[in-house]
């Protein structure tokens, strides 16, 4: 089920959005489309591994790999092969004598809670041992969903034209179920975002960035507002 998500700075964003459509030279429609890029570049901006201007391109997907070496080594260990041995307990009947990616994975999964281990120490109970090589080609691999989450907002900036360093690469790689809408009618304006990634459901990492995203917009209209009411001004004309 959709989860709505209540956000602090919408009633700010409308109320920019509306003395910019009213004040522009830009038609309603031209207006809303350059909107729904810009929020959707700052969208992309405040979603994880992104951190608004703190970390951002590059060094936010190395950021991001080297989160998913640390929580995993947090839950499990490497160590040479002899010893990884000794330490899998004795199958029972029926079971493999040995680890498997998918085994390490499942464990993985099991310890995460909204995308993270949760605690910060790893302990003995939650630890799984294996041989070095199996978990460095676990961790690589895994370092490779490293923009899947930011993934899911890859229909809104293919619907509204985002292009260059705003939407990297390595979140465009990813096929993540996504979606976007707008429309224009008589009395109504809809821009829709749909990120139906699964693990996107963690309200409260969303909610910040979608929030985050509507305060930098804001912020933005109100700049442009304001150097349009000073050269309004500077020619003796009132800009509402």
């Amino acid at each position: 089920m959709a989860r709505v998500i209540r956000l602090k700075n919408d009633k700010e964003y409308v109320r920019s959005l509306i003395s910019l459509v009213s004040n522009g030279k830009l038609t309603i429609e031209k207006q809303m489309e350059k909107q729904g890029r810009l929020l959707i570049r700052n969208v992309l901006i405040e979603t994880p591994p992104q951190s608004g201007g703190a970390l951002t391109g590059a060094k936010a997907r190395q950021a991001g790999e080297r989160t998913v070496s640390a929580q995993i080594r947090r839950v499990i260990s490497g160590v040479d092969v002899r010893t990884a041995r000794k330490m899998v307990s004795s199958p029972k009947k029926g079971e493999k004598s040995s680890l498997t990616m998918k085994d390490l994975e499942r464990h993985h999964k099991r310890a995460r809670k909204n995308g993270k281990i949760v605690g910060k120490k790893r302990t003995g109970k939650k630890l799984l041992f294996t041989s070095k090589k199996m978990l460095n080609d676990y961790i690589k691999a895994r370092k490779k969903k490293v923009g899947a989450l930011a993934a899911g907002w890859n229909a809104a900036a293919k619907k509204f034209g985002l292009k260059g360093r705003y939407w990297p690469a390595w979140v465009k790689r990813h096929n993540m179920p996504s979606s976007a809408d707008f429309k224009l009618g008589n009395g109504f304006i809809k821009i829709k975002f749909v990120n139906a990634v699964r693990f996107a459901g963690n309200v409260g990492v969303m909610g910040k960035a979608l929030d985050r995203a509507l305060y930098r917009q804001t912020r933005n209209n109100d700049k442009i507002m304001n150097n349009w009411k000073k050269t309004a001004a500077r020619q003796g004309f009132r800009v509402r």
